[in-house]
């Protein structure tokens, strides 16, 4: 690819595959998404060891963190009881995220390479881990929807059929209303769906555009503002985990809040 008289290599969409493991195929992404998950998992076990009942400085500053993003929840989803049920997964999606929209800019990951192709790469531009996570996201909060207000009453959200009928005894043009909102029902259905594809699209749409253009930058100006395109992707990396987290809190809070409850999250959060 030539830009401005360089050539740079072109970024494919589809991630640079190593080898194969009884039949999955071992990619840098996900090579990258398990780093990630090691890194995760071992600063779990670290601070189960070290965190203490009288905190030091450290375990101060964690504290500090995980209030403020209970108190961010708490803003999206108006409900104190409900951020504190959404926070292990919210949490989890930011942390999670965050760390995979970052490491590969941490000076000297990005350059560790492989049969001459680099070893890591953002896992959150590999469509198939945006796509994961939104899916399992998305199944995770119907779970707490159907605990929060039982099977039938959650069915009963999509299929109006005792408001439809109670519709056509109470007159003609009252059915026909109930017989709108009976189809609206069934299109709350396809919009669980969307959820998926929004958030997975969105976050992958994003995280890949930021490395075909850092491939194009930094190509051009390689030697004048790199530490300047490394801030910004350091910035978007960041702005990306909250978005996710903060529509999958909106998404939670609409699920298992009661029906009539009329405290609701930002409609500005959820269509952004």
């Amino acid at each position: 690819m030539d830009f401005l008289g360089l050539q740079r290599d072109q970024v494919s969409i589809e991630p640079y595959q190593f080898s194969e493991l009884v039949g999955v195929p071992i990619t840098d992404t996900l090579i990258t998404g398990l780093l990630v998950t090691a890194v995760i998992t071992l600063f779990g076990f670290w601070a189960r060891d070290v965190f203490a009942l009288i905190p030091g400085k450290v375990q101060n500053g964690f504290e500090i963190l995980y209030e403020g993003m209970l108190s961010l929840i708490e803003q999206i989803a108006v409900d104190r009881d409900l951020a504190t049920k959404a926070f292990p997964l919210v949490a989890a999606l930011f942390i999670y995220i965050g760390l995979a929209n970052l490491i590969t800019i941490l000076p000297g990951l990005g350059s560790i390479t492989l049969a001459g192709e680099t070893l890591l790469r953002t896992p959150t531009s590999d469509i198939n881990l945006p796509l994961a996570l939104a899916a399992g996201s998305v199944m995770l909060i119907n779970i707490e929807a159907v605990k929060a207000a039982g099977f039938l009453s959650y069915l009963g959200r999509y299929f109006k059929f005792s408001e439809l009928i109670e519709g056509f005894r109470n007159g003609i043009q009252a059915g026909f209303v109930a017989l709108i909102e009976f189809f609206v029902g069934l299109l709350d259905i396809l919009f669980e769906f969307t959820k998926v594809v929004s958030l997975s699209f969105r976050l992958f749409g994003n995280m890949f555009a930021g490395e075909l253009l850092a491939v194009l930058m930094l190509g051009a100006v390689a030697y004048a503002v790199p530490s300047l395109w490394m801030s910004l992707n350091l910035l978007f990396g960041i702005v990306h985990a909250l978005v996710f987290g903060a529509l999958a809190t909106a998404y939670y809070a609409l699920a298992v809040r009661p029906e009539g409850d009329v405290t609701a999250p930002e409609e500005s959060i959820i269509e952004g």
